[in-house]
């Protein structure tokens, strides 16, 4: 390509909230804004915040007032986005659409131009409300008529009108019905003084639980002033044949039959947290199967998207034209194509040019170099780039120039000058003496400069035979050992990862038999393999020809925990403090050896027994640790974990969880492993770490990270 231009800004930084700038203009209305950033090749359109909604969702959410040119800005804005491959039906965390949010907030043009664009009229939310029930919901008639006329189905037909209820008999169904059952609601596009319905369904069932760690939280909450009063609703009695497991699973199974219908247009993201869901729920069979090879090739395409943008940024031909190919293979939208194939267009010819001056300075042909330098300048190489290629044609003006030139190449042994200025010394008729003197450095010279270039065109990740090969001939034309000390080094390097990389394998080999209903054999097999990885990885053995042993050990990592149980329970049992021994209290508590159950002297004559999954008696801070250490991991691979600690006041529940100085519990302990992981799989992940601080004391949850302290919430 052609001279280094300053690097592009960083469009795709984002605040807190994951909003990138795109979304910023898109929220305002500022077309002008989200022209710029859309101009720039890096940006990615389809980004998402914290609640999954793109650009696109955040356009159609424009609150400036229609009157003050709201819905100009809108559907200018979709259009813009749309030109530029956002993807139309992406959904938000609730499963809800762009044209969703046009159809509620009111607004004809920005419809037109989803549909226009598209987007499925009749798509469906995680909560089975259909595109049309959001405009006919508000009473939005002319939004509704629209889309009916796009192809937009009504939902009237698939639910019965239930008799109407008051307002507060309205409130306390939903409420029985959000806790003990599912809820039918009727959607009448007929207005009312009510004005509105709520379709209301059973609520979602999250990820597998994996039984501790960090914090877990969760918040649901909706902007109630502007949802309107339910019209009606019936409530449906749980039937008693159906467990809540089949509810889970029929929603699960629903929600991935819609996203799977939108084809290639799903965000990948999106997707994998329906497949997560589904999972959850036991979902297996061809459905899954295609969801998986679905999401994964979305994932493709958007790391081929990513890497055609950087191409473009680039300007590097070799780059392009490997991206290029790639996009067109996994389908990335043909706009983006084009435009790298336009790019591709300006810096093939100054590609060409370049190597035409190169092969010209090689030959150290004047003819040539002229030649080359008017293909440079027609092709568009600035003037200051071929400054070096002037100057070389200048040295052949004169004899007295000609000689100058011939004496400074041999005297540094600079082989291509030298051999430009042996043609121009001959040409100018320069001394013999001077000639032959160049004739004879060149000669000694040339080998070690083909050496030199030999090793020059080693690539990064070229085979070991091949760098093997251009050791033996640098070693056999006598360049300096220093001159090709990378080289020799780089072979090692290559040689010991494939050393490593075959114990990986031979590791992985070995593991494949572990009977896997013995947690010690599995412990034994997922340690011998995750030590093999880390070796390998350690000594530049690539993530993707660790893929492989990676997912046996994430695998063997997860069946441990699955054989320890979905909930462990563990006893630690404090010692006596000073009031205690200054009453003469007797220790009644006892352990066994096996460290899994105790006694209790209940009285004289009366123990009881107990059993858990381990006992601490009351052990260190760290050996307490080490039994949950293990799900930190497991937080990593996509599980929910949780650890509390239960107990009386005075039992050391803030001890064990907080610990003291030099004592540290069982929270700081874990944010130390969690970062420590982070920190080892910075190179293959990003990862985002974010904390909330509960309590719960007796019905009162009160957030400690709030500013006012104290604030509680019944």
């Amino acid at each position: 390509g052609g001279g280094q231009g300053e690097a592009p800004p960083d469009v795709n930084c984002t605040d807190v909230r994951d909003r990138t700038l795109l979304m910023f203009a898109a929220a305002a209305g500022s077309c002008e804004t989200a022209k710029f950033i859309l101009d720039k090749p890096t940006v990615r359109v389809n980004e998402t915040d914290d609640t999954q909604k793109t650009a696109l969702h955040h356009a159609v959410r424009l609150q400036q007032p229609l009157a003050q040119g709201g819905a100009a800005a809108r559907a200018e804005l979709v259009r813009m986005l749309v030109a530029a491959g956002v993807t139309v039906d992406a959904r938000d965390q609730s499963g809800c659409t762009a044209l969703m949010l046009a159809a509620s907030f009111g607004d004809v043009g920005t419809i037109s131009a989803l549909v226009k664009a598209g987007a499925n009229v009749n798509a469906r939310d995680y909560e089975e409300r259909n595109v049309l029930s959001y405009a006919t919901s508000l009473g939005r008639e002319e939004e509704a008529n629209h889309l009916i006329e796009a192809g937009a189905e009504d939902m009237e037909n698939e639910l019965a009108a239930p008799p109407r209820m008051s307002v507060s008999a309205q409130r306390q169904s939903l409420s029985r019905a959000s806790c003990r059952g599912r809820a039918s609601v009727a959607l009448s596009r007929r207005r009312s003084s009510v004005g509105g319905s709520l379709c209301v369904g059973p609520g979602r069932r999250s990820a597998p639980a994996r039984q501790s760690v960090l914090w877990t939280s969760g918040v649901a909450s909706a902007d109630m002033d502007s949802i309107p009063e339910v019209i009606a609703v019936e409530e449906v009695p749980p039937t008693p044949e159906v467990s809540e497991e089949e509810l889970a699973q029929e929603r699960a199974r629903a929600k991935l039959e819609a996203i799977m219908a939108e084809g290639e247009a799903a965000a990948p993201v999106e997707l994998e947290k329906v497949i997560a869901e589904a999972e959850a729920a036991g979902i297996e069979g061809e459905a899954m199967q295609k969801a998986q090879e679905r999401v994964e090739f979305l994932r493709q395409r958007a790391l081929a998207h990513d890497a055609l943008l950087t191409a473009i940024a680039d300007r590097s031909t070799q780059a392009l034209r490997e991206a290029i190919a790639t996009a067109e293979e996994k389908r990335v939208p043909a706009a983006e194509v084009d435009r790298a194939k336009a790019v591709l267009a300006e810096e093939e010819p100054k590609e060409k040019a370049w190597e035409s001056l190169a092969a010209a300075e090689e030959k150290g042909d004047t003819a040539s170099l002229k030649e080359a330098m008017a293909q440079a300048k027609k092709a568009g190489i600035p003037e200051e780039e071929l400054k070096p290629f002037e100057d070389l044609l200048k040295g052949a003006e004169s004899k007295e120039q000609a000689e100058a030139a011939l004496e400074e190449a041999t005297k540094e042994r600079d082989v291509v000058a030298l051999r430009f200025a042996l043609q121009q010394a001959r040409t100018a008729g320069a001394k013999a003496e001077l000639i032959a003197k160049g004739e004879e450095v060149l000669k000694v010279e040339e080998p070690l400069h083909e050496a030199r270039k030999a090793i020059e065109e080693i690539e990064d990740g070229a085979p070991l035979e091949k760098m093997k090969e251009v050791l033996a001939k640098v070693k056999e034309v006598g360049l300096q050992p220093d001159e090709y000390e990378r080289l020799e080094e780089a072979v090692k390097m290559e040689e010991e990862k494939q050393r490593m990389l075959a114990e990986v394998n031979k590791a992985l080999e070995e593991v494949q038999d572990v009977d896997m209903q013995s947690v010690t054999a599995i412990t034994e097999a997922r340690d011998k393999l995750a030590a093999a990885v880390s070796t390998a990885m350690e000594a530049g053995v690539t993530e993707a020809d660790c893929k492989t042993a990676n997912m046996r050990r994430r695998k063997l990592h997860n069946a441990i925990q699955d054989l320890k149980g979905a909930i462990r329970v563990f006893c630690r049992v404090r010692p006596l403090n000073k009031r205690e021994k200054d009453l003469n209290d007797e220790k009644v508590v006892q352990s066994n050896e096996d460290g899994l159950s105790l006694h209790v002297q209940v009285t004289k004559n009366q123990v009881e027994h107990f059993s858990f999954d381990a006992v601490f008696t009351p052990g260190t801070q760290e050996e307490v640790f080490e039994e949950a250490k293990d799900l930190v991991q497991s937080a990593l691979d996509g599980y929910n974990v949780t650890i509390f600690a239960y107990g009386q006041t005075g039992a050391g529940k803030t001890f064990t969880m907080y610990g003291a100085p030099g004592m540290e519990g069982t929270a700081p302990r874990t944010i130390t492993e969690l970062y420590r992981l982070v920190d080892q799989g910075r190179d293959r992940f990003a990862y985002t770490v974010m904390g909330s601080m509960m309590e719960l004391y007796r019905n009162d949850l009160v957030d400690l990270l709030v500013a006012k302290k104290g604030s509680r919430t019944s």
